[in-house]
């Protein structure tokens, strides 16, 4: 893959029920993903990003979500960016803990790393009963996925750790509000420090799919092999 639009392409041509297999088989492939994604947030210009980007924000957590291409109503292109002090804070803070997405969803992890727990729900989706199930070490080129109904809480993230996810279409409304203070030039801000990141050498490497092992607290926090 030259460019990431070779991507897009194979997404707009799958039918909706099959994207996130496809997302997930070409998420796999051993691409140079960080430069085909620097390249991609380079040639978008400050308008377009900007407002892909606030379309999609979540406000007062970490990581960042800056969503770099949308075909509406089939799938979203996004760009996670961890920031291990904000991350910290909004763990400290309770804006982080085990959650569902309102959409599925293929991740590769493009740099750093993290903990991901995933948790079993005796409960409903909107009352959950949660217990923790089992747990993966996602590092650079692991790839999973998640259905929009898993709950699931990331741990342990390195500073300046990154993923590529392309996600399905929404099954449930977000409702998410705006953030004060999140404004252009504070996304514009960003648009630079993506593509800095992005273009830091990363060894091209073909993705694995994780494999989750049961889920040990003391392995989650770091302190057992």
């Amino acid at each position: 893959m030259k460019d990431l639009t070779e991507l897009i392409a194979v997404l707009d041509a799958t039918p909706r029920h099959m994207i996130l297999h496809v997302a997930l088989s070409q998420l796999l492939k051993p691409c140079n993903w960080n430069l085909l994604l620097a390249r991609h947030i380079e040639n978008l210009s400050d308008n377009d990003f900007f407002e892909t980007v606030d379309k999609m924000h979540i406000p007062h957590v970490d990581p960042r979500v800056f969503m770099i291409h949308e075909n509406v109503g089939r799938y979203q292109i996004v760009v996670h960016h961890f920031d291990l002090n904000r991350f910290n804070n909004s763990m400290k803070n309770n804006k982080i803990g085990s959650h569902h997405h309102h959409f599925s969803f293929a991740t590769r992890i493009i740099k750093g790393g993290y903990t991901n727990v995933l948790f079993e729900n005796d409960g409903s989706l909107m009352e959950p009963e949660l217990t923790p199930s089992t747990q993966c070490r996602c590092t650079n080129g692991s790839v999973y996925s998640i259905d929009y109904r898993q709950y699931h809480c990331v741990f342990r993230p390195e500073h300046n750790s990154m993923s590529l996810m392309i996600r399905t279409a929404p099954e449930l409304d977000p409702g998410h509000a705006k953030e004060p203070g999140y404004d252009r030039g504070v996304i514009l801000a960003q648009k630079k420090l993506l593509i800095d990141q992005l273009n830091e050498p990363q060894e091209v490497i073909p993705g694995r799919l994780d494999e989750f092992e049961p889920y040990s607290a003391m392995k989650v926090m770091g302190l057992s092999a």
